[in-house]
């Protein structure tokens, strides 16, 4: 037989249960916004008439004094809106001027650059985007440093998602030095073909052959090599091995 005190126990019943609901709730809702503080919304600095300036002044310098030569430019159809990585061997201090009159003279497009935590900041206007590399992680010993680090390090790849996403390019040299021979990072592949984009990113390898490296009498050959879209790291590795090195 049903009883007022029967329905209390029952509504106490469906009280618990609301009440454990609603905590359950809030406990997936903390926990979002937790890691939602790591996530930020990428601004780019990057200011068009100081892009254009700086490389207008470079192209300048670089017509005066070195002779370029570009070759294969058909790998580049079909790149003209596209987002993507373009992936120099990096030989010389001449390399990124290089590259944007490369960029310019192909596509008639600007490009952002991955650089180091060293360079000043000011050249984020001008498109450089700060990331500190591998060789300073083992240089630095520092706990609260290196999880500081980390933490930027995914604002990078966070923000290179999103340019390559909006169609963007962005220039980074794997190796990260410059030498002869192909040593990238043990990372570098791995690291670029996880991006967190909507599709697969795309790469695009560029070698650059100095037959002189004098700014004076400076002769460089600029080849791109084919775009690969992938997510396989050996894949890129392999690519990269063929066409740039």
């Amino acid at each position: 037989m049903f009883t007022p005190e029967g329905a209390g126990v029952y509504m106490h019943g469906y009280s618990c249960l609301f009440m454990l609901v609603a905590y359950q709730d809030l406990y997936i809702l903390i926990c979002f916004l937790f890691l939602l503080k790591d996530v930020r919304i990428f601004e780019p600095k990057k200011k068009e008439w100081a892009y254009n300036m700086v490389r207008r002044l470079t192209s300048l310098i670089l017509w005066t004094f070195c002779r370029t030569d570009y070759k294969c430019m058909e790998n580049l159809e079909g790149l003209e809106e596209k987002g993507f990585l373009l992936l120099p061997r990096h030989s010389s201090a001449i390399d990124i001027p290089l590259e944007a009159a490369f960029l310019h003279e192909a596509l008639g497009r600007q490009a952002y650059y991955i650089m180091k935590s060293s360079l000043p900041s000011i050249l984020s206007y001008v498109g450089g985007i700060s990331l500190k590399r591998t060789k300073d992680f083992k240089k630095e010993k520092d706990v609260n440093w290196r999880k500081k680090s980390l933490m930027e390090k995914r604002h990078v790849d966070n923000a290179m998602a999103f340019l390559l996403d909006k169609g963007e390019i962005i220039v980074s040299h794997p190796d990260g030095g410059r030498q002869s021979t192909f040593n990238p990072h043990p990372g570098f592949c791995p690291r670029y073909v996880k991006l967190r984009t909507e599709k697969d990113p795309i790469f695009v390898p560029l070698a650059i052959d100095y037959k002189h490296k004098l700014l004076f009498h400076a002769q460089a050959t600029l080849t791109p090599g084919p775009p690969i879209q992938t997510r396989d790291a050996k894949h890129l590795e392999d690519h990269l091995r063929t066409y740039v090195w």
